[in-house]
């Protein structure tokens, strides 16, 4: 009985595919509205001296400044930061600061990436 069952099936996938067979496969394409990407809310602490740093490594890894406010010693940033982006933040921020900064990292939800939409199969140059 399993024989049968396995060749009904192959027999069912030879007719759903059958333009595959033939070298003429079909390519169908899912538009979304947006495509979204994870990101992290970034709380770094460091001290006046190296804000700058600080403030064009989170730039140039995508991040969204917040807010910048005083602290005794120094100052605390707060980002939007996406989490592909995180990846060794942690010791970048050991070396920009000299071992001074602090980061807490949390998941905040999802939000539009700057990346291109699949391709549009009806678009015609």
């Amino acid at each position: 009985m399993a024989e049968l069952d396995l060749e009904a099936a192959y027999l069912e996938l030879r007719r759903k595919f059958s333009d595959v067979l033939r070298g003429n496969p079909t390519v169908e394409y899912i538009q979304a509205e947006e495509l979204l990407e994870p990101y992290y809310s970034a709380t770094v602490d460091t001290t006046d001296y190296f804000l700058g740093n600080v403030v064009d490594d989170l730039n140039s890894r995508r991040g969204t400044i917040l807010k910048i406010t005083d602290l005794p010693g120094g100052k605390r940033i707060e980002a939007d930061v996406p989490v592909a982006e995180c990846f060794g933040y942690s010791t970048a921020l050991r070396l920009l600061t000299r071992s001074r900064g602090r980061c807490k990292l949390e998941f905040v939800g999802y939000r539009p990436s700057g990346g291109r939409p699949p391709p549009n199969p009806d678009y015609v140059a």
